[in-house]
């Protein structure tokens, strides 16, 4: 194959005829596959993203239920601001 030569260079016009029929019926198969990739990486991305939100809440919750049945002793010890910063990380 000459590739310097412009009439050449289109990649259709390299390929046999049997070669084009099957480059013909693969590509929508191939662009199909693409886009059900495109949409179920979509699709994990936000249930892993909404499974950590939740179980972030979760925690946060649990969290604060155990510093509430903590002693009045306790709260002296911890300040205010700590258990703030606890809970918002």
């Amino acid at each position: 194959m000459n590739y310097t030569d412009p009439s050449s260079r289109n990649l259709l016009n390299m390929c046999t005829w049997h070669e084009k029929i099957v480059l013909r019926a693969t590509a929508p198969s191939f662009s199909g596959l693409g886009c059900v990739v495109l949409v179920v990486g979509y699709c994990q991305v936000t249930f892993w993203s909404l499974a950590a939100y939740r179980q972030g809440q979760r925690i946060r919750t649990l969290l604060f239920r155990c510093i509430l049945k903590q002693e009045i002793g306790w709260f002296d010890l911890h300040e205010s601001g700590e258990l703030n910063n606890r809970l918002a990380e």
